[in-house]
């Protein structure tokens, strides 16, 4: 057992040696369009004439597929494998043959289970427009400004997700489809008022003044901050 550790130790520390040894050679970009040569290299940190690193080489070929994948080309990829490394494992040539794959933008966006707000309505206040390529953290902030939506309307416990991201190929373009599915839950309501700790002062007189007189009162975000700042004021 512990001369297999032993074994395992030293090839790791072998191939961490031997990659180390291994020159960049050169760095070669081929069927880009949308992003020009430039663009990419600047998204790299592995390049010409520089020791390789198996890290930092695979994390800048992710960096390069998110970034196509932030402008739309969700299916581009890598023809073959870029790396190619000298029969004597002491130089390395990238050649980066890209196929960057239709650009793909937001179709349709289907909600369900809206009850409080019109599909229209909610389209109107969002960021995500169709015919628009799909920004997450833009979809992200959609979602959370409508949640203070439903909050202001007396639904809290509102629930939003994103059901599914689909690419549509049935026309002439393919097109990214979104469900989002809510569910509003029920409002919340005044049923009981309990006032404890007053000595002199009358409950319905704290009630008045906390503005919570009023049964069966619809409670929202806003109300409840109101009552907090008139508690404490």
């Amino acid at each position: 057992m512990t001369r297999h550790l032993i074994i395992i130790i030293f090839l790791l520390l072998y191939s961490g040696k031997l990659f180390s040894q291994i020159n960049v050679e050169s760095v070669t970009v081929t069927g880009n369009d949308y992003l020009t040569r430039t663009e990419i290299f600047n998204m790299m940190i592995t390049a010409r004439n520089s020791p390789l690193s198996m890290d930092q080489y695979l994390l800048d070929l992710k960096t390069i597929r998110d970034r196509y994948k932030s402008l739309g080309f969700l299916f581009m990829k890598f023809e073959n494998d870029p790396l190619k490394i000298s029969e004597d494992s002491s130089s390395a040539e990238i050649e980066l043959i890209i196929s960057e794959g239709k650009r793909i933008k937001v179709g349709e966006i289907n909600i369900t289970g809206n009850k409080s707000f019109s599909r229209e309505k909610i389209l109107s206040g969002f960021e995500t427009k169709a015919g628009d390529v799909l920004n997450d953290a833009e979809l992200n902030r959609d979602i959370v400004s409508l949640l203070k939506s439903y909050e202001k309307a007396g639904l809290p416990f509102a629930k939003i997700i994103v059901k599914d991201i689909s690419v549509n190929k049935s026309g002439e373009t393919d097109n990214l489809n979104i469900d989002i599915l809510i569910d509003e839950n029920t409002r919340i309501t005044i049923d009981q008022i309990r006032i404890k700790g007053n000595e002199t002062t009358k409950d319905y007189v704290i009630a008045r003044e906390l503005d919570l007189d009023e049964k069966n009162k619809i409670v929202d975000t806003e109300s409840l901050l109101e009552i907090k700042e008139n508690s404490t004021g």
